[in-house]
């Protein structure tokens, strides 16, 4: 009985034959993966559709791909944000007017950290102030003019 004891504990069997794992291999990534999950990511795509797209399952792919999730995001934008300014910098007039407007959005939206100025106004209340005032293009300027009728 001395050599099932063995096999039990994973040692060499009756045979001298080692034990086989059993259940599924642990799924390891590849590089490629690693990028594809970064891009659709960056993109916004619902983690459980890439863990489908890629064939293993939500808390699979969350344990394999946990720095892609958390960083995916922000790697694609900076790669993108390197590539415009490349494009710019050697001519690329398109590229310029890309970097321009994403640098405008990025000014634009007010960041977490950012206070805002005065009290948070509900939904009525914002749209009422709003009805109030003209719009900021100046096309709106010459159709609505700024003189007031008597």
């Amino acid at each position: 009985m001395p050599n099932s004891r063995k096999a039990r504990k994973g040692g060499k069997g009756a045979r001298g034959a080692r034990l086989k794992k059993t259940g599924r291999p642990e799924f390891v990534p590849t590089t490629k993966q690693r990028r594809e999950v970064e891009i659709a990511v960056f993109f916004g795509r619902a983690e459980e559709d890439i863990a489908r797209a890629l064939g293993i399952s939500r808390n699979t792919f969350r344990k394999a791909f946990a720095e892609e999730i958390k960083t995916g995001k922000a790697k694609c934008q900076f790669e993108r944000d390197v590539a415009l300014f490349n494009a710019g910098i050697s001519g690329n007039v398109a590229a310029l007017k890309a970097m321009v407007a994403t640098q405008a959005t990025k000014q634009d939206t007010p960041t977490k950290s950012q206070p805002e100025h005065g009290e948070k106004l509900g939904k009525k209340e914002q749209a009422a102030m709003d009805a109030k005032q003209p719009p900021n293009d100046p096309e709106w300027g010459e159709l609505v003019g700024t003189h007031t009728v008597n």
